[in-house]
């Protein structure tokens, strides 16, 4: 594995990580997308896995997670996350400007990878999205996104929305690792946060058409 720092269009510095293949040639370029309360290494096992099909992986820890710069879980927007994420397609295209590229996002990394997939500037071959952030959750009234947004505007930082790790991972190896890792952030996440991923949801869904 090697690293790569870029910076964001603020400035805000951004860590990468890239798996190449050993002894197969690459065929393909995937740059994965993490999710809340989760940074890139964590997705390690599904790098060597794809490296062993031929395919070279990046990863980019999200500004305010893992080794990346900003203050702890805070995202201002899908757009901001989004161009974050561009510069790690801008890499991989860089560095393997002739394979396929395609992008991989879990959770609220799903939602970013879909807005990306519709209005990237890097060509891409295909987008892979799990458990993609797209709905609103089934308990969050209007009343309470009204209040949430306000929040957002006026304490941005304040930490609102606990996180559940059983929510995350289903089986015991995996949940007992993410308890103990200690690049995770425990703490509540910002109300500026929770309000972007809520106004992402929303505005994804005009955009599906052009994916």
């Amino acid at each position: 594995t090697t690293s790569y720092r870029v910076q964001a269009a603020d400035g805000n510095c951004l860590q990468g990580h890239v798996w190449v293949p050993g002894a197969v040639p690459v065929r393909a370029a995937v740059v994965v997308v993490h999710g809340l309360h989760d940074h890139a290494l964590r997705y390690a096992p599904l790098a060597r896995a794809l490296n062993a099909q031929g395919m070279v992986v990046l990863a980019q820890d999200h500004r305010g997670h893992g080794a990346s710069g900003g203050a702890r879980q805070r995202v201002d927007s899908m757009a901001q996350l989004a161009s974050d994420v561009q510069w790690a397609l801008k890499e991989a295209h860089k560095r393997y400007p002739d394979v396929p590229l395609f992008l991989h996002g879990h959770s609220m990394g799903g939602l970013v990878v879909a807005h990306l997939a519709a209005s990237s500037e890097t060509p891409l071959k295909g987008a892979i999205v799990s458990s993609a952030a797209l709905k609103r959750p089934a308990n969050a009234s209007d009343g309470q996104i009204a209040v949430l947004r306000a929040l957002s505007a006026v304490a941005p930082g304040l930490p609102v929305e606990p996180i559940d790790e059983k929510l995350f991972v289903r089986e015991a190896a995996a949940r007992k690792a993410l308890a103990s890792d200690p690049v995770i952030d425990r703490e509540k996440v910002p109300a500026r946060t929770v309000a972007a991923v809520l106004a992402g949801i929303d505005g994804i869904q005009a955009l599906m058409p052009s994916i």
